[in-house]
C-alpha cells in the first residue's frame, strides 16, 4: 500500500518515506529545502515529524518527533506551520498541501506486499530534480552514487570540480537557487556579492556597469582550466548586494583593515567583494585562500558610454582580479611570498600590475592583464652563481614578445636610472649597463626578498588546485 502526496511550488524534492508500524516510524531524507513536514502514520493517526532537512552538503534523516491523533490534527498544524493538513481518509491513503516553494508528487512505499516506483514531476532541469534520495552517498555531498553517475560527477569526491561548493549544493534550489545561478557540479563556479559604495555628493558609485560585469565574467571564463565538463574557464557569478553609506571606511587610520559590510547571500558558497571609493588612488586587501576581498578606487564618472576607456573602470577590473587571485590562493609571487619577481608575469606582482601591463592600454577594452601561466625559465644566483644575459638569445621556444614584458616592470626600490632591459635578440641586461653583452654578471632589483632563486609560477594550476582551501567544509587541508 502507499500514501500519496502533492506538494506545489516552484522547486523540487524527491525523497523516499518507509513507514513501518505505529510507532516504528522508519525515516525520509531530503536535501535542498528548509521546512516541517506531516506524513502517515498508518492506522488514522498523523505524526509530526518535525525537524529542519539539511541544507547544502550532507543530509537529514528526521523521525516521529511524536504521534497525535486526528482528533488534534489543528495542533499539528500550528505546531508544524502548514497552511492546511487534511485529515486522513483512509488507513493507507493521506492526501495534504501546504505552502512552501516547490511542486512534486511522490509515493511513499509501504511495508506492504505492493510497493511503487518514486514518480517525481518537475518543471526544472534534471540537474535541479537530482535530490537526496535514500540510497547510498558514499562521499556525503547531498547526491546518491546513482544521481552522481547519472550527472557524471564523482561519487567519491564530494566536490567533483574542486571549486569549494559540494556536488549537491550546485543542483540545489532551495533555499538558495543555485540552477538558476548557472552553477554545475562538473564546471568551476565563482559565486562572489559586491558591496559598492556611493560618493557624498550622491552623483558617482563604485558600482559596477554592465560593461565591466561583461569583461570580469570573459576573463574568468577564458582561463586555461580544466573542468570536469570538458570546457576549460570558471564561471563567475557577482551578484550587487548593498550600497554603502558614504561613511563606510574600508580602510582605517593607520591604513590596514577597516569596516566590513554585513553578508547577505549564503556564506559557505560565496566569497564577498567590497568596493570602496575614494576621489583618487587606489589599493586592496585580501587574506590568502580567504573568504573576502576589500578594495578602494577613484569613482568613475556618471557616463557608461565611457566605461570601455575609462581608467576608474581599468582600475576596478585590474584590483578586484588581483584581490580575488589571493582569494583564491596567489601570493605575491604567485606560489612564492616574494614580490617583484623580474621572470613572473601576473596581475599578482606588484612589478608589473596595476598600469601598462605589457605595455598594453589601461582600459579594459585593450589590456592584457593576466596571471602568468608559468613559462619563464628560473634566474639563479644561489652559491655564487652569476647570469649569462645571452642565455635567452638561443633559447629553443622563447621569442621577444615572450620576454618583453621585462621592459615595462618597476623596481622595488623604485624609478632607478636606468632598469633591467630585453633586446629584439632576446639579451637581457641584467646589470643594467645599457648592453646585454656580459656573460658573468649579478643582478640587482629582480625581487623585493633576499631570494637567490626566483621562478616563474604556473597561476591557472595553482588557482585549480587551491579554489576549494579555506572555504567551509572542505574536506582537503591546504597549506
Amino acid at each position: 500500500m502507499n500514501a500519496v502526496t502533492d506538494c506545489y511550488g516552484a522547486s523540487t524534492v524527491q525523497g523516499r518515506y518507509q513507514a513501518g508500524t505505529d510507532t516504528d516510524m522508519g525515516r525520509m531524507m531530503m536535501r535542498g529545502t528548509r521546512m516541517r513536514w506531516m506524513v502517515n502514520a498508518g492506522a488514522g493517526l498523523l505524526s509530526a515529524c518535525a525537524g529542519d532537512a539539511v541544507v547544502g552538503a550532507g543530509r537529514a534523516e528526521v523521525g516521529v518527533e511524536t504521534e497525535v491523533g486526528v482528533e488534534t490534527a489543528s495542533e499539528v498544524e500550528s505546531e508544524i506551520g502548514f497552511e492546511t493538513a487534511a485529515e486522513v481518509e483512509s488507513e493507507t491513503v493521506f492526501e495534504f498541501e501546504f505552502e512552501v516553494e516547490f511542486e512534486v508528487e511522490f509515493e511513499f512505499e509501504t511495508e506492504s506486499e505492493s510497493s511503487v516506483e518514486t514518480e517525481v514531476e518537475s518543471e526544472t532541469d534534471t540537474a535541479s530534480e537530482t535530490q537526496l534520495p535514500s540510497a547510498p552517498d558514499d562521499d556525503h555531498d547531498g547526491l546518491s552514487n546513482a544521481a552522481e553517475s547519472e550527472l557524471g560527477t564523482d561519487p567519491a569526491d564530494p566536490d567533483t570540480d574542486n571549486d569549494g561548493i559540494a556536488d549537491g549544493v550546485e543542483v540545489a534550489t532551495l533555499p538558495f537557487d543555485y540552477v538558476a545561478l548557472g552553477c554545475d557540479p562538473r564546471h568551476k563556479d565563482l559565486l562572489l556579492e559586491l558591496d559598492f559604495q556611493r560618493n557624498e555628493a550622491g552623483t558617482r558609485s563604485t558600482r559596477p556597469s554592465p560593461a565591466l560585469i561583461a569583461h570580469l565574467e570573459a576573463f574568468y571564463a577564458r582561463m586555461p582550466i580544466a573542468n570536469p565538463d570538458g570546457e576549460d574557464g570558471i564561471h563567475l557569478v557577482l551578484l550587487l548586494d548593498e550600497e554603502l553609506d558614504p561613511s563606510f571606511d574600508c580602510y582605517d587610520g593607520a591604513g590596514t583593515d577597516g569596516d566590513h559590510s554585513a553578508w547577505t547571500y549564503p556564506r559557505d558558497t560565496f566569497r564577498k567583494v567590497t568596493a570602496c571609493g575614494k576621489a583618487t588612488g587606489h589599493r586592496g586587501n585580501s587574506p590568502i585562500t580567504s573568504q573576502s576581498a576589500k578594495f578602494v578606487v577613484g569613482f568613475p564618472n556618471a557616463n557608461p558610454d565611457d566605461d570601455l576607456t575609462e581608467l576608474e573602470i581599468f582600475e576596478f577590473f585590474e584590483l578586484f582580479i588581483h584581490e580575488s587571485g589571493h582569494m583564491l590562493g596567489l601570493l605575491h609571487g604567485g606560489n612564492a611570498n616574494a614580490n617583484f619577481k623580474l621572470n613572473y608575469p601576473s596581475v599578482m606582482n606588484y612589478r608589473y600590475a596595476h598600469r601598462n601591463f605589457y605595455g598594453s592600454p589601461n582600459t579594459i577594452a585593450e589590456t592584457t592583464l593576466d596571471y602568468s601561466r608559468g613559462l619563464m625559465p628560473a634566474i639563479d644566483q644561489c652559491q655564487g652563481k652569476t647570469l649569462d644575459e645571452r642565455a635567452f638569445v638561443d633559447h629553443p621556444t622563447l621569442t621577444f614578445a615572450d620576454l618583453a614584458f621585462i621592459n615595462h616592470g618597476r623596481d622595488p626600490d623604485g624609478a632607478p636610472a636606468t632598469k633591467i632591459r630585453v633586446f629584439q635578440d632576446r639579451g637581457v641586461d641584467f646589470n643594467r649597463d645599457g648592453d646585454a653583452d656580459d656573460s658573468a654578471v649579478k643582478a640587482q632589483g629582480i625581487v623585493d626578498s633576499d631570494a637567490c632563486r626566483i621562478e616563474d609560477s604556473d597561476d591557472f594550476a595553482r588557482i585549480a588546485a587551491r579554489m576549494r582551501c579555506g572555504r567551509p567544509g572542505n574536506p582537503t587541508p591546504c597549506d
